[in-house]
């Protein structure tokens, strides 16, 4: 569990409070406060504001969500998150029950060492994790 704090100015208002990233967990469920200001890249690639309801979460899925804060009023903006890591000797797989000949496996098994691994390299920036581990046809 982490808890965000940003002090927001009204001299920063408009910029970014958390550049554009993903998480390196592979989930990361985040139950924000009062002051709006996430904004995540949809299907088009482009940012789009999230508007928190009061008592609701946003979950990313590791590599996948991109995400940023921008700062969009002169006010303390809290957040809390919430993430979910494998054991280092772990592996990160798609049930069993889960694929089958309609549900077919999309991506391959994935060592969670290899992700965090991969977390420390230049490219992590990129976010482009899951597409080396796309399952063949």
């Amino acid at each position: 569990m982490r808890l965000n704090v940003y002090d927001l100015k009204e001299e920063t208002i408009g910029l970014p409070a958390m550049c554009l990233h993903s998480d390196s967990s592979f989930l990361t469920v985040l139950l924000e406060g009062e002051v709006n200001g996430l904004e995540v890249v949809d299907q088009t690639r482009k940012l789009v504001a999230v508007h928190s309801q009061p008592s609701t979460f946003v979950a990313f899925i590791g590599d996948v969500g991109k995400h940023r804060v921008i700062c969009t009023q002169a006010a303390p903006r809290i957040s809390i998150s919430f993430s979910v890591v494998s054991p280092r000797d772990g592996v990160v797989v798609s049930p069993a029950p889960l694929v089958d000949e309609e549900h077919p496996r999309i991506y391959r098994s994935v060592p969670y060492n290899d992700y965090r691994e991969f977390r420390r390299t230049p490219s992590s920036l990129d976010g482009n994790f899951l597409s080396l581990y796309q399952a063949e046809e």
